[in-house]
């Protein structure tokens, strides 16, 4: 069964079918690919069954998802690389944007 595939389920492509880097599977991916990801979803088929409707719904909410957790884990990286990086000492942030305390 390929990776990501749901027993029963049709097979999803993978990530590198996607964005049409054989290496994609194996790393993180680049700005470039996740706004290349990005044109690419936003294209919907009009003529698909009802089935396949509730296919691609169920599967964009697991890209929702996942979408999520990265920008979490990358607005956490963000936030320690701006907190150890400054000089104002201990729990003092060079950001002043809405993750500043109150």
């Amino acid at each position: 069964m390929p990776f990501g595939a749901e027993p029963g389920g049709p097979a999803r492509p993978s990530l590198s079918a996607v964005t049409g880097d054989a290496g994609a599977d194996s790393s993180p991916l680049s700005l470039a690919q996740v706004e290349a990801f990005l044109v690419a979803a936003g294209r919907v088929d009009h003529g698909l069954d009802d089935t396949t409707r509730v296919d691609q719904i169920a599967a964009l909410e697991r890209v929702k998802g996942a979408v999520a957790a990265a920008q979490a884990h990358l607005t956490a990286d963000l936030h320690t690389s701006l907190t150890m990086s400054t000089p104002s000492g201990p729990g003092m942030t060079a950001w002043s944007g809405p993750m500043e305390a109150a």
